[in-house]
């Protein structure tokens, strides 16, 4: 079932420009509501106007220019309310913050939004590739078990991704709807929904007597785990710390991402077979024993050293990094542990990208004033939309084209720049600069690849063009989120994907932010599912 709200007073104008038309039917192939035929005599398409919703696929991705649709979008709105609306103080919460659907009635309506589009540009968003239409369809058919199995052919992880993605910039952003300047299917919504309502299990394929290592356990290394355990191919985990998960556990604060979630996913694997070795650090030299132990290693260990920026008197000054204040103080939070340490303190966390929001709310949740500065302008911070605004409205101080030039003890300088455009770093305003006083400083910028396991560098060839099946499909549009090309940033993500693939050295193959660099949860898990099809495929 499909919904649509024919308004026969809504303003329409389509039009064939017939000089224009080749005649390849591209566009009618590809219409999701059949309102494309073809004239056989004069060898060019025509638009049913009645049957046309407004979506746009056709004038996208006409190589002609030869469609021109003026239309207002004609499907039924979202029921969802998509804004954080906090009840009451955030101290010591752990409660989601994401909007969740609650009810079946609630999902197979947003389900029903989705055009069915038969070559789905949400599809390439998808850094993983899922099908969501063929899901979407499982769930409007009451079938949420084998929806759940249709993301499962992708992606095991559904129930965390759908939590930590960045959809907007992702397979809502490149929804046709939105594509057409609509409200996107609330594709990450109904993917949470999917996996907390349904029983999943892993389908053994094949027995086979390979044993694979897999050292760190975060996305990539769970990613890689179902895959090969799918392939009876017998799985061992070897990580440093003392809990499991990597970024996805203390990372990433339980009001994000529960605890639960992931927990829940680790007994999956563990139930099934996998052993899990914690506390256990690998260096270079037993990285070669593994080798020599199993038929293949892969390498998960994620960007794990963090950026530390050249501020003046940092050293000396009462400073921290970023996960290191996320694993301390949202275990204090997890364990309900009043921690009065932070309590009316005031923080600066440098950097207000996603993992800077992060700290800023465990703060918040802990009595402490939070403010966080970046040097970009807010158009180009990488940082997801929804994030920021759920930080804004639990009182983070957010300033942007602001940043930390220097410290004495508990006083912050800090300083105004300019910043105009996206390629280039910003300017600072040296009459600008003030000082302010804060008990902690956070260091938030990022991470970077490191650690004492050396492999050798992929290479990079980005110079590839998109594919016809990329350009045709009307993704590459202009449409844009928070300053993003959807396509455009699509296809890149696409291209990086194919030129570095999985750098395999002797059987040793390196995987997720440790090849590339830091990325998204959902690229680490694609990257450790490519890798374990590596080695299924050499089996």
């Amino acid at each position: 079932m499909k919904l649509f709200s024919h308004n026969q007073e809504t303003h329409t104008a389509t039009a064939v420009l017939t000089d224009r038309c080749a005649g390849c039917q591209e566009c009618l192939v590809r219409c999701p509501t059949n309102a494309i035929g073809f004239n056989e005599d004069s060898w060019i398409v025509e638009i049913n106007a009645e049957l046309c919703i407004g979506c746009g696929q056709c004038e996208r991705l006409c190589p002609f220019s030869a469609i021109v649709i003026e239309k207002e979008l004609s499907v039924l709105e979202s029921q969802l309310n998509r804004h954080y609306e906090p009840t009451g103080s955030v101290f010591l919460s752990v409660q989601e913050t994401k909007p969740a659907i609650t009810s079946f009635d609630a999902a197979l309506f947003e389900a029903s939004r989705c055009l069915e589009c038969p070559d789905p540009t949400c599809v390439k968003g998808c850094p993983a590739h899922n099908n969501i239409p063929l899901a979407l369809k499982n769930l409007r058919d009451g079938d949420i078990d084998g929806a759940r199995s249709i993301f499962q052919e992708t992606s095991h992880i559904g129930s965390i991704c759908s939590r930590v993605c960045d959809q907007k910039s992702q397979c809502e952003g490149a929804c046709s709807l939105a594509l057409a300047g609509g409200e996107a299917v609330s594709i990450g919504a109904l993917e949470k929904y999917i996996f907390d309502h349904s029983n999943g299990s892993i389908s053994h394929f094949s027995e086979t007597a390979k044993r694979v290592a897999i050292i760190g356990s975060g996305p990539a290394s769970l990613g890689a785990c179902f895959r090969l355990l799918e392939a009876g191919v017998e799985v061992e985990v070897f990580e440093e710390k003392d809990y499991l998960g990597g970024l996805l556990n203390y990372g990433m604060p339980d009001f994000t991402l529960p605890f639960e979630t992931l927990d829940k996913v680790i007994e999956e694997l563990r139930t099934a077979g996998v052993t899990f070795h914690t506390n256990h650090h690998v260096s270079d030299e037993e990285l070669k024993q593994l080798r020599g132990n199993f038929d293949s290693v892969i390498v998960a260990i994620g960007a794990n050293l963090p950026i530390r920026p050249k501020v003046d008197g940092i050293e000396s000054a009462v400073s921290i990094d970023a996960m290191d204040f996320l694993v301390r103080y949202g275990q204090s939070i997890r364990e309900s542990n009043v921690e009065y340490e932070l309590y009316g303190k005031k923080i600066l966390i440098v950097g207000a990208g996603n993992t800077a929001m992060d700290v800023a709310r465990v703060a918040r949740r802990l009595g402490a004033e939070a403010v966080s500065v970046e040097w970009v302008n807010s158009k180009f911070a990488k940082v997801r939309p929804d994030e920021l605004e759920e930080a804004i409205t639990e009182g983070v101080d957010v300033r942007f084209q602001t940043t930390l030039v220097a410290t004495a003890g508990r006083l912050a300088t800090l300083v105004n720049t300019t910043h105009d455009d996206p390629s280039k770093l910003p300017s600072i305003i040296e009459s600008s600069k003030y000082t302010e006083e804060f008990d902690l400083v956070v260091m938030a910028l990022g991470y970077r690849k490191g650690g004492d396991i050396e492999l050798v560098e992929p290479q990079y060839t980005l110079g590839e063009t998109p594919s016809p099946k990329w350009s045709a499909s009307g993704i590459l549009s202009k449409s844009h989120n928070h300053n993003q090309q959807i396509g455009s940033t699509s296809w890149m993500r696409e291209r990086k994907t194919r030129a570095v693939g999985s750098k395999d050295n002797g059987g040793i193959i390196a995987v997720g932010d440790f090849l590339y660099g830091p990325a998204t949860v959902v690229e680490a898990m694609a990257s450790g599912r490519n890798a374990a099809d590596r080695i299924i495929a050499g089996m």
